[in-house]
């Protein structure tokens, strides 16, 4: 018996192979991009400013099991404090979380704002707004790593969980390692849109937006 032959409507094997390559399970997708960020941020940033997925809705989790590592205090506080009060619980948590990312937050507005003109539009600011909270992908790792390294005994205020406070060199480096790498990611988003800028002006395709295709794991 002859084998059935594809038609238009039913893909061939190939056809499906293709499709299961790219229809990868949701949680090796949000785990491939949060790699991305760490381990290849300019082809993560290329990938969002092309409207690939992620954003700051996928990141809220992270960023609150980070304030707790920063602030266990806190985070024990907002819990005792939810049991009779809710909103109140909420508002402290609230707090607690805002401790953590305002700095990079405020800079990722900063970017959604500036992007756009930058690109001569041709960036959205929502596309821009997502690219840049892939920021808050190293603060959540170097919190984290803080709070690990307390854990097994390593004290003072240089460790990147605890809040920068004055500025003395323990104070200085403490900053350094909690947001320099989340604002070399914010500079590079900004960059990143000036050079489709520039491909614009000659009229043509911005290499930016030639080579950044990669999706890192579309669910």
């Amino acid at each position: 018996m002859a084998a059935a032959t594809p038609t238009a409507t039913e893909p061939g094997p190939a056809g499906r192979a293709g499709d299961d390559r790219h229809r990868r399970p949701a949680l090796p997708a949000h785990l491939a991009r949060l790699g991305a960020a760490l381990i290849r941020p300019r082809a993560a940033v290329r990938a969002r400013l092309n409207g690939g997925p992620g954003g700051l809705a996928e990141l809220l989790p992270w960023t609150l099991l980070a304030a707790g590592a920063a602030r266990p205090g806190g985070l024990g506080q907002s819990l005792l404090i939810a049991r009779t009060d809710l909103l109140a619980g909420l508002l402290r948590l609230a707090g607690v979380w805002s401790e953590l990312v305002a700095p990079v937050l405020l800079g990722v507005v900063v970017v959604s704002v500036l992007a756009p003109g930058r690109s001569r539009s041709r960036v959205d600011g929502g596309d821009a707004f997502d690219a840049a909270c892939l920021a808050l992908v190293p603060l959540v790792l170097m919190v984290s790593v803080g709070a690990l390294l307390e854990a097994v005994g390593a004290s003072g205020r240089w460790l990147p969980n605890r809040l920068p406070r004055g500025t003395d060199p323990a104070a200085l480096t403490a900053a350094g390692l909690r947001y320099g790498w989340s604002f070399a990611i914010l500079g590079l988003t900004l960059w990143e849109a000036g050079r489709r800028s520039s491909g614009a002006a000659e009229g043509g395709e911005p290499e930016a937006a030639r080579d950044g295709g990669e999706d890192f794991g579309s669910g």
